[in-house]
């Protein structure tokens, strides 16, 4: 019952947008960062650990839709691919966390000007389904603290907002857009030491996308 309940939570989200009267399609490309937060021993937050983080720009690709609800409003949809890295450094070891994701989006923007393309704001939410396998390694040794890359639990649920602006072009639609999404559920793995931790990646990017 819960596989047809996820499978149809996919479907709705990714074709949603085929019934709308104005619809869009096309491709976005992501440049961003992602800081890693987690609790317990995995508490990258504790500043009396004199933990330094790195945050090296992660990329994404994705397809995705659009289409108009009205003068003010437009529905996004679609499916992306993300690399998620974070680096902590603490005293002289270094250790890099990765985790990749398939994301299913969804969210609703409101334009500031009616029946004009231009400034827009979104919120929304995001099927997060944690894809490969996640290492959190020592950048020397290649030590890997996790007993496994897979998490406990693969599907999440995910925030969006995000600010952008749309423009017509001589052909389809062109967008940038600054948007931050976070994991509200968290990924639950084991450690080498049998510790069990959640960690969660929260990701500020810039998106460009363009619509045929």
């Amino acid at each position: 019952m819960k596989r047809e309940a996820l499978l149809c939570m996919i479907l709705m989200i990714t074709f949603t947008p085929l019934f709308g009267h104005s619809f869009h399609a096309g491709l976005e490309e992501s440049a961003g960062i992602a800081i890693g937060t987690g609790k317990g021993n995995w508490d990258w937050t504790d500043s009396s650990r004199d933990i330094q983080r790195y945050t090296p720009f992660t990329p994404g690709i994705a397809l995705v839709t659009a289409y108009d609800l009205g003068p003010f409003f437009q529905m996004e949809g679609g499916v992306g691919y993300y690399w998620n890295s974070n680096e902590l450094a603490n005293g002289e070891s270094r250790w890099v966390y990765e985790q990749q994701t398939l994301e299913f989006p969804l969210a609703l923007r409101l334009f500031f000007v009616p029946r004009e393309r231009g400034f827009y704001v979104k919120g929304g939410t995001a099927l997060m389904i944690l894809t490969g396998k996640a290492t959190f390694h020592n950048r020397e040794t290649r030590e890997d603290l996790l007993l496994s890359g897979r998490a406990r639990n693969r599907f999440h649920g995910g925030l969006q907002i995000g600010l952008g602006y749309q423009a017509k072009l001589l052909r389809g639609l062109g967008e940038i857009e600054a948007k931050y999404i976070t994991f509200y559920t968290s990924p639950d793995y084991v450690r080498t030491d049998g510790s069990l931790g959640d960690i969660r990646f929260h990701r500020f990017g810039v998106n460009f996308r363009y619509y045929f």
